[in-house]
């Protein structure tokens, strides 16, 4: 097999430190080498690329956060053309990977998916949730074998972080336990679906654990410059309308999305360990 596969986790010591789960090298990754990042995926990851102009609206006029998302640290960072292909409440499916069948040398580009978050808020009524992961995580690998017949070989895989613990989700006990339960048995998952990846020859799979990541932070606040973790102001343009604190110490934006102070520190993690991988 020549699939490298290698798991994002979190030591003790910070958001940077990672430990392989699994590593059959055909070759060393270099991200000094990659010049271009495509991205797909839900609000977390969209930067609202208009495709008539093929340009990036100002940050402070989207929605999702209140400022640059994850994406945007990153490829500035490192330098990467950057294609976020994600839109809004994005699910698993076709949508996600449509391109235009134009591919890019394999070796200099990257791929990212980021989604399961709007999946799992969809389950949290459905009794039958096992059976509907299930049929996302078959779905989703149709898609990354889309990306891989189209000359895909870096594909970078993120799991849900713990929404169970926003503000939309988290303040009531008996709804956060199921969703907890729900982002787990997804992200369990989409792990091993992604273990089973070996057999796609040449293809490397890096699963980065957002739920780790987010959930570091949240138990950390004050090591990354933050205050509440729990809720969001009403107005975060206008946070001194309602007697909030600056919106910079806010980890959630509003009930499901994070600051873009907490996005710099998730870019931050995954540059981190994709450097390490040199």
């Amino acid at each position: 097999m020549t699939l490298q596969f290698i798991v994002l986790w979190l030591a003790l010591s910070g958001l940077a430190a990672a430990v392989p789960l699994i590593q059959r090298k055909s070759s060393t990754f270099d991200l000094e080498k990659m010049t271009t990042l495509f991205s797909f995926g839900d609000s977390y990851t969209t930067e609202y690329l208009d495709l008539p102009t093929m340009s990036y609206p100002d940050h402070d006029n989207v929605s999702s956060t209140n400022g640059a998302n994850w994406v945007y640290y990153l490829t500035q960072a490192e330098d990467l053309t950057n294609w976020d292909l994600a839109y809004n409440s994005a699910p698993i499916q076709n949508e996600l990977v449509n391109q235009n069948g134009t591919n890019y040398a394999a070796d200099e580009t990257l791929y990212s998916i980021w989604v399961g978050i709007n999946d799992v808020g969809l389950l949290l009524t459905n009794h039958n949730s096992t059976a509907s992961l299930d049929v996302l995580m078959r779905r989703y690998r149709q898609l990354i074998t889309y990306l891989y017949d189209h000359d895909a070989r870096n594909i970078i895989l993120i799991n849900v972080p713990p929404v169970d613990r926003s503000p939309k989700w988290g303040a009531k006990d008996e709804t956060a336990s199921k969703m907890h339960h729900l982002v787990k048995g997804y992200n369990q998952k989409l792990l091993k679906m992604a273990r089973s990846l070996s057999e796609m020859k040449h293809l490397r799979v890096i699963y980065i654990d957002a739920w780790a990541i987010f959930t570091r932070i949240l138990d950390h606040p004050h090591q990354y410059g933050l205050k509440n973790v729990t809720s969001s102001c009403p107005e975060w343009r206008h946070p001194e309308k309602h007697d909030c604190l600056p919106i910079k110490d806010y980890f959630w934006l509003n009930d499901l999305h994070p600051t873009t102070k907490v996005h710099y520190h998730f870019a931050k993690a995954v540059q981190d360990f994709l450097q390490e991988m040199n």
